[in-house]
């Protein structure tokens, strides 16, 4: 096989073609809007027209295939991320806490989650449009994951609110981190509508449910909301608090 990629579909490869002698063939398989499988075969093989349509009969039966393993797989990526901000999506952003949870269980070591939202969000919305608001949390989602390591989990839960998942981090180490991103964010210089976010943080407890630490990491978010926003707070204030 000479050619096997996925790209954009260019206008000389937009028909299949066939030479019986010697035998060379190029097909085209979609994939999506944006998307062929161009599959190329090119050989010295010399053959008449019943060998040549059967060899592209057993092409077209791989391509097929290879089609729906690839289709499968774009589908599957795109699951993976948020559209909007590149970060990881809520679907796939729990399925990847619940391995880190079972890590921490079974090594003993500190997973913390925390949970993030941009202040006062709406005002961007009706001040500047919807398409600023969308930059913004795109922009959001580019500067978490600059700040954060390669093996920290940020995904969108839900609007202007992110969740971020910290294997190896205690409580105190990940208000640490959420303090850092706060900075960040509001000392960058491309935060044109100063942006602030509040965030909330919990350790995740040996064996409970993920949703459990989440709970509670929600909870101090709130917390910072009402004592006026732009802050870290953690559950040990909550417990504080209620004790």
């Amino acid at each position: 096989m000479e050619e096997y990629s996925t790209s954009p579909i260019t206008p000389p490869m937009e028909k299949d073609f066939l030479e019986i002698s010697p035998f060379r063939t190029v097909m085209s398989f979609h994939l999506d809007m944006k998307h062929d499988m161009i599959v190329g075969v090119e050989t010295n093989l010399e053959c008449d027209e019943k060998t040549a349509w059967e060899l592209v009969e057993t092409l077209e039966q791989f391509g097929n295939i290879l089609t729906t393993i690839l289709r499968e797989r774009l589908y599957r990526d795109r699951s993976m991320k948020d559209p909007l901000t590149g970060v990881l999506s809520r679907w796939y952003f729990m399925e990847r806490l619940e391995e880190e949870a079972y890590k921490s269980s079974r090594y003993k070591s500190p997973l913390s989650i925390i949970m993030c939202d941009a202040d006062d969000f709406k005002k961007i919305n009706d001040q500047f449009g919807h398409v600023a608001g969308d930059k913004t949390l795109n922009w959001l989602g580019r500067k978490m994951r600059s700040v954060l390591r390669k093996s920290d989990l940020v995904g969108r839960y839900g609007g202007e609110e992110f969740i971020i998942a910290l294997p190896g981090t205690s409580l105190e180490e990940a208000k640490i981190v959420a303090e850092k991103l706060r900075k960040a964010v509001m000392e960058d210089p491309e935060n044109i509508y100063h942006v602030t976010l509040s965030f909330g943080v919990a350790e995740y407890k040996n064996g409970e449910d993920p949703l459990e630490t989440i709970k509670r990491a929600d909870e101090a978010l709130y917390l910072a909301k009402t004592l006026g926003k732009n802050s870290v707070v953690t559950e040990k204030v909550l417990s504080r608090r209620s004790s």
